[in-house]
């Protein structure tokens, strides 16, 4: 399935180590990491993620929540990676760069549908809003 030689547990690796290596503490002594990381990928690459891409961004940010939890770390809000395209890189390269603390990015759940795709819901989603259905 992957012909590329970026594998996604490699990506996570990655996307740990950001984590770690930008830990910082804060006024009351807690471990805080950033929540919004970036992975830039080669067109070649992120090609082969393209029918995955969604999927994938989820699963890496639970796989890096789930190690926030794990090491005590601090989140200023939900997790977001994000994949994207850089073309000077060749293929096989990564980077990851966690960009900020962003408290706005709310907490959300992730409700994965049937076909697979996925409806992200946050504390502001209503039912309707988020197009929920109720079995009668």
């Amino acid at each position: 399935m992957f012909r590329s030689s970026v594998k996604p547990v490699e990506l996570g690796h990655k996307l740990v180590r950001e984590m770690d290596g930008t830990r910082t503490v804060g006024a009351d002594g807690a471990t805080l990491v950033r929540n919004v990381f970036v992975i830039t990928l080669s067109p070649a690459d992120a090609e082969q993620y393209e029918g995955i891409r969604e999927r994938l961004q989820a699963d890496l940010a639970d796989a890096l929540k789930a190690h926030a939890a794990v090491e005590g770390y601090r989140l200023a809000g939900a997790l977001h990676v994000e994949l994207d395209v850089d073309s000077a890189l060749r293929a096989g390269s990564v980077g990851v760069v966690s960009s900020r603390f962003d408290a706005a990015q709310t907490p959300t759940a992730v409700l994965r549908l049937p076909d697979d795709s996925v409806l992200v819901l946050d504390e502001r989603a209503s039912c309707e809003s988020a197009g929920a259905r109720t079995a009668t």
